[in-house]
């Protein structure tokens, strides 16, 4: 009888254990399935359904989406909320944002409500859109001099209104913000390279859960050396990484998890590892980060994209072995997917995705079968949801 009910317990604890494999995909990449994948391109959306065991995309019927833009060319961006619901994308030509919801099953985009929503203010020339963590707030950086940063309440059925306050003051053409992963914090990219105050520097914010009102923290804009343009913060919220396009360099910093102060690291800046570096991505496992090397638009067969491995106590990144890695011509946006196996990156000018497997020991990235694989015309920004 023992032997019955220990041989029942060994059962049921293998079954559990069986459970809890494919619940996580598989033990070295602990986190989401990815479900689906948007590119922006000239006055459409791309949308695509991703393979979770190999990465590759399969384009969603009805793809590319064109309504919602009033036939402009300008939308290249995009940003999702956490749960995969609602997709919103900035149209600096009509001055107003685009926004769409997803179809749990399909993927396919329909325009929401009272969209496209009004700016608030004119010359509204944007860069990368971001969401907070409790996809309550949308956050648009406006490229321009003085810098501002537009704040909006995400409404039931994914509706706008403006945050009290917005837009919000920061440094000069201010290329894109991100948001640290407590929703505490918000920083943007000042690459204000032309005489204007505060010069090249990065701008950083307190975030009110309740309001969304943004306030700067003690000791912002921190002035820099080099012009950054990109950013990125590891998942657990320690460091922060900008890229340098003009001195191919990647800036990486401490951040201060009580007052969101930001302290550059013993070794920064370091090489980026290839030509003219834009996009940068965090693997989701926080171990690694990805940098696009834009290259030389007139020589488009230097793309590439830069690996590193993040030393967890300092912040310090060393090259992965291998790196830099082939891409498509003229790489520009990055995205992890959810489960942090595969890493897409959008090639400008070239209507295609590269797509890689992310090894989770070394972080080597190895083309997958099929890339790259065809998108919409002008395809720039991307973005990817989870099942």
């Amino acid at each position: 009888m023992k032997v019955r009910y220990i041989t029942i317990f060994a059962l049921v604890a293998g079954l559990l254990s069986i459970t809890l494999t494919i619940g996580c995909g598989n033990d070295q990449h602990v986190g989401l399935l990815p479900k689906f994948l948007f590119t922006i391109g000239d006055a459409d959306l791309g949308a695509y359904t991703v393979d979770a065991k190999t990465g590759a995309i399969t384009v969603v019927t009805g793809s590319p989406f064109t309504s919602g833009f009033s036939a402009s060319p300008c939308p290249d961006l995009a940003a999702a909320d956490p749960k995969g619901t609602l997709l919103y994308v900035p149209d600096e030509c009509n001055d107003n944002i685009a926004a769409f919801t997803i179809d749990s099953k399909t993927g396919a985009l329909t325009v929401v409500a009272g969209a496209p929503f009004a700016s608030g203010t004119g010359n509204f020339s944007v860069q990368q859109p971001v969401i907070d963590p409790s996809g309550k707030f949308l956050y648009i950086p406006e490229d321009d001099s003085p810098g501002l940063v537009l704040g909006f309440k995400i409404g039931t059925g994914g509706a706008l209104t403006a945050i009290t306050g917005s837009p919000f003051t920061a440094g000069g053409n201010n290329e894109t913000i991100v948001i640290h992963p407590t929703g505490k914090f918000l920083y943007t990219a000042d690459g204000n390279d032309v005489g204007g105050t505060p010069g090249p520097s990065i701008s950083a914010y307190s975030m009110d859960g309740s309001s969304g009102v943004l306030t700067p923290v003690t000791g912002s804009p921190f002035a820099l050396g080099d012009v950054p343009k990109f950013l990125a913060i590891d998942k657990a919220g320690k460091y922060l990484f900008a890229t340098g396009p003009e001195t191919d360099t990647i800036l990486a910093f401490s951040i201060n998890s009580s007052t969101g102060a930001i302290t550059a690291i013993t070794g920064s800046p370091f090489a980026a590892g290839g030509p003219n570096p834009q996009y940068i991505a965090v693997s989701m496992d926080g171990k690694f980060l990805f940098v696009a090397n834009n290259g030389d638009l007139d020589v488009p067969t230097n793309g590439s994209v830069s690996a590193f491995t993040i030393d967890a106590t300092s912040g310090a990144i060393t090259p992965v072995a291998g790196s830099p890695f082939t891409a498509g011509p003229n790489p520009k946006r990055l995205a992890t997917d959810p489960s942090g196996k595969f890493l897409y990156a959008t090639n400008e000018d070239s209507d295609n995705m590269s797509v890689f497997s992310i090894d989770a020991k070394t972080g080597v990235l190895t083309t997958v079968t099929g890339s790259p694989f065809a998108t919409n015309i002008g395809s720039e920004g991307v973005t990817i949801t989870h099942q």
